[in-house]
């Protein structure tokens, strides 16, 4: 999820008109960018190490329980929707608005050539990510914003078993944006459906080389084996009846 805001990010400044901007976009701030996001997850993910502790529910079912009341209400109406909603949806909408003329300024442009095709079309691929990524992710903001609007609402068991089925449901949705990327990119850019082909095209080639060049006993090989056993049991036989 930080690593598709990080990528929408540079899309923008890549495609920017400013030469500034366009500087940003780089291995060695790609690196840094990269670390100072693993070093805040990683932070993010201390606390829960502390302050959790597992509990089993029956045999087979063992569930997390914070143990600080204080964490669990920050972690639960602020850290879990502004740091797995609110904050990347934002992100990713304001920099697919910003990439998107970008783009529409460089369609414009009389200079045309492969490499900015393909530019467009990967610019055009993360636009298209990043909103399918906004729509998957309303039904799970939803239910965060529900679960914090109810939080002292006495809920009977039928009330709950409705609640655990919608967040199951707004969990698919969630991470229905993971496995688009494939379809999108198929369904948006005909390098990448060409290659796709390709190696769709290769594959029983593939599989008949592979069967023609198994190692098998020949017919000589075996008639060779079987004269070399009948040997042995013949003068296996014989040193018995001596």
């Amino acid at each position: 999820m930080s690593c598709r805001c990080l990528s929408i990010i540079d899309r923008y400044l890549c495609s920017s008109r400013s030469a500034l901007l366009r500087n940003w976009s780089s291995t060695k701030v790609a690196y840094r960018a990269l670390f100072i996001n693993c070093l805040f997850w990683l932070l993010i993910g201390i606390p829960l190490l502390i302050f959790t502790n597992p509990i089993t529910v029956s045999v087979t079912r063992i569930v997390c329980n914070f143990s600080n009341q204080y964490f669990g209400n920050y972690y639960a109406y602020f850290l879990n929707p502004v740091a797995y909603f609110v904050t990347p949806s934002l992100i990713m909408s304001i920099f697919s608005i910003g990439t998107y003329k970008n783009l529409r300024v460089m369609i414009r442009t009389p200079h045309v050539g492969a490499q900015r095709r393909i530019e467009q079309q990967f610019i055009l691929m993360i636009i298209i990510q990043s909103v399918v990524f906004t729509i998957s992710s309303l039904p799970n903001g939803i239910r965060l914003a529900y679960t914090i609007a109810t939080s002292s609402v006495q809920k009977s068991a039928y009330r709950v078993a409705q609640e655990g089925l919608f967040y199951e449901v707004a969990l698919i949705s969630y991470f229905i944006s993971s496995g688009s990327s494939f379809y999108i990119f198929i369904c948006l850019s005909k390098d990448v459906r060409s290659v796709v082909l390709e190696k769709i095209r290769k594959r029983p080639s593939i599989l008949v080389t592979v069967k023609q060049n198994r190692v098998g006993p020949s017919i000589n090989n075996q008639l060779m084996v079987g004269a070399n056993m009948n040997k042995s049991f013949t003068g296996i036989s014989a040193t018995v009846t001596k």
